[in-house]
């Protein structure tokens, strides 16, 4: 499954280097048009790859990290050096999509394999994230995060 959905954001990668994102197939008004999006979100993260990341993240964009840091679109598109903030890995456990109308709801859980401040840092999250489709395509509209409680 983690092959199969990491092949999938190298096709998706593909598509959007050489299209514009407003016709991109795969961004379809779908639970699996916005799965798509939602891996490839968290690829570019990986990767550090901004412009890319740039073309799904909506202009008005709330993106709140689970030790209550605030980014908006300005924040969240400053390189990892400028952040202090390096994503290694995100290894996600738990996936559930809900589309209605133009609306979309990412939630689950993950491990963010994380180098804050030249600290590596795993952590366990759950997550909601909130996507809204304009123009033809999904954009991130807002995240939220907070940690999964130890249960030892």
């Amino acid at each position: 499954m983690k092959y199969s959905c990491y092949s999938l954001a190298i096709v998706c990668l593909i598509f959007i280097g050489c299209t514009s994102t407003k016709k991109l197939p795969l961004n379809s008004l779908d639970e699996k048009g916005l799965q798509t999006i939602f891996y490839l979100k968290n690829k570019f993260l990986v990767d550090g790859d901004q412009r890319s990341l740039k073309k799904l993240i909506h202009p008005q964009v709330a993106y709140c990290h689970s030790n209550c840091w605030y980014e908006d679109f300005t924040s969240l598109m400053k390189s990892d050096t400028e952040k202090k903030l390096d994503y290694k890995n995100i290894t996600v456990s738990e996936l559930f999509i809900t589309v209605v109308n133009t609306t979309g709801i990412v939630r689950g859980k993950a491990n963010f394999e994380i180098n804050m401040n030249g600290n590596d840092v795993t952590l366990s999250l759950c997550f909601v994230e909130a996507y809204v489709y304009e123009n033809k395509k999904w954009w991130l509209l807002t995240r939220q995060s907070s940690k999964v409680p130890d249960t030892k």
